[in-house]
């Protein structure tokens, strides 16, 4: 048996939902656990949700091969991530909170840009849980 995720206390958006918006992303098999993941290493490439809450979680990977992303809320930038790790990390969270309650829209941004120690500027996405 695989065990692809547990969600508590949040609402999971996956990847295949059809609230997300992808442009420049292609669906992969995730090393490391069942399901499909969308990835993406152009420059410029974004996933978009909208939502409603104070609070939202982008799940991603961190490896060897990953690279940077930006992540906007509301039209600001909230944080560059730099997913490089010297071991493959199938599920991180990269969580934002502290926002008024209503509607929001959360986007990332592939930068196409590594840190010096990685093979690659790839990001991978596995939706959104929103608290």
């Amino acid at each position: 048996m695989t065990v692809d995720e547990f969600v508590v206390g949040a609402t999971h958006i996956d990847d295949s939902d059809a609230r997300l918006v992808w442009g420049s992303w292609s669906s992969m098999h995730r090393q490391g656990a069942a399901d499909v993941v969308r990835r993406s290493d152009r420059a410029n490439a974004t996933s978009r949700l909208t939502f409603t809450g104070t609070a939202v979680s982008w799940m991603t990977s961190m490896g060897p091969g990953q690279g940077r992303a930006a992540v906007v809320i509301d039209g600001n930038q909230m944080q560059t991530v730099d997913n490089y790790a010297a071991a493959f990390s199938p599920h991180t969270a990269r969580t934002f909170g502290g926002l008024a309650s209503g509607v929001h829209t959360i986007k990332v941004v592939v930068l196409g840009q590594h840190n010096v120690n990685s093979l690659g500027s790839t990001i991978v996405s596995d939706g959104f849980s929103l608290h």
